[in-house]
């Protein structure tokens, strides 16, 4: 006699859905206790598993246009990659500590999954298709002024 572990979704959801969402549940909780510095007994683990998806899992989402095993290589060896680079640039300034490490990789991992949003935001573009004739209507005060071009004289001036 067989016996099957069944399932149930609600209509509409995946087990892929549900999963991911337990995944970040777990290495959400694992960041928490480090922040709060709470000394729990699943703390050690629930660390090691944010650390290992966390950016992982942000590298996934940058990488869509691949295809799936292509995206489960790259993304493992670009959290190996954050892992590690946090770890060396925290050693080498010796600022070492877990919840640092964890505040860094956080950073680091939102900024890799916020990539995609940035990149698809509307770019201004002149009449011509060119972005210097919209950069120079900012600079020059013929337009609304970017936050992310600095005149060398306000720069100058603090």
């Amino acid at each position: 006699m067989q016996t099957f572990i069944r399932l149930t979704f609600r209509a509409g959801t995946e087990p892929a859905v549900a999963l991911t969402g337990a995944a970040a549940g777990t290495a959400g909780a694992g960041a928490l206790l480090v922040l709060l510095d709470l000394a729990e007994p699943l703390r050690p683990p629930l660390i090691l598993f944010f650390l290992l998806t966390a950016p992982g899992a942000a590298a996934a989402a940058a990488l869509r246009r691949f295809d799936p095993l292509s995206r489960v290589v790259l993304a493992t060896a670009a959290g190996i990659l954050v892992n590690v680079s946090v770890a060396q640039v925290l050693l080498v300034t010796q600022l070492w500590s877990v919840r640092a490490a964890v505040v860094a990789v956080a950073a680091v991992s939102a900024a890799l999954y916020l990539l995609p949003a940035v990149r698809a935001l509307p770019r201004e573009r002149s009449a011509s298709g060119d972005r210097s004739a919209a950069v120079e209507r900012s600079v020059c005060g013929k337009g609304p002024e970017p936050a992310s071009i600095v005149h060398a004289g306000k720069r100058n001036a603090g």
